[in-house]
């Protein structure tokens, strides 16, 4: 009995999952299909009931799944275009490295947050992969999401108006296609 009722939630769940990434489509939220469920899913446990707990299984096959759609990005191009911009590539990240620490030892001090949750959480990256990241070294996930998601909205709002402004300085050279 008990592990139908887990088959059920986990039904739910992911049909919770599929109306928030289609919701959020709909109303054009960035990055829609992971945003999207979460909020979904979060406000489901919160106002509603408890769904599954995080499987073990479910997580492993969610982190080969995102390792497949990150290795597929990668071309004969990309590399290319890689010796081209390694110095540049290596130069951002390294001060994104030094960032992330310093604003992460920063975010401990001042809340108390422990500190492989609070360098997770403010390491620029790509917010699914942070999240697998703090799963597998043991952080806490949700501070780590929360944190996550309020720091690339924020630059999201930030960021559009100032890139249209700098576009429009610089005569939309950029958004016409000329370099």
């Amino acid at each position: 009995m008990d592990s139908w009722l887990d088959f059920f939630k986990l039904i739910v769940t992911f049909l919770l999952g599929g109306m928030g990434a289609a919701i959020a489509l709909k109303v054009r939220l960035p990055s829609a299909y992971l945003l999207g469920p979460i909020l979904m899913v979060s406000a489901y446990q919160v106002f509603v009931n408890d769904l599954i707990d995080k499987p073990g299984w479910l997580r492993l096959i969610i982190q080969i799944a995102a390792g497949i759609v990150i290795g597929t990005n990668f071309a004969e191009v990309s590399i290319q275009m890689l010796k081209k911009l390694i110095k540049p590539a290596l130069s951002v990240a390294l001060i994104m490295v030094i960032g992330g620490l310093t604003v992460g030892t920063i975010l401990n001090k001042i809340t108390g947050i422990e500190i492989i949750t609070s360098i997770l959480s403010t390491t620029p990256g790509g917010q699914g992969e942070m999240i697998l990241l703090a799963e597998g070294a043991g952080a806490y996930t949700e501070k780590v999401l929360i944190l996550q998601l309020l720091r690339s909205q924020t630059v999201l709002l930030v960021m559009l108006p100032i890139c249209k402004v700098v576009l429009h300085m610089r005569g939309s050279k950029l958004a016409k296609g000329e370099q």
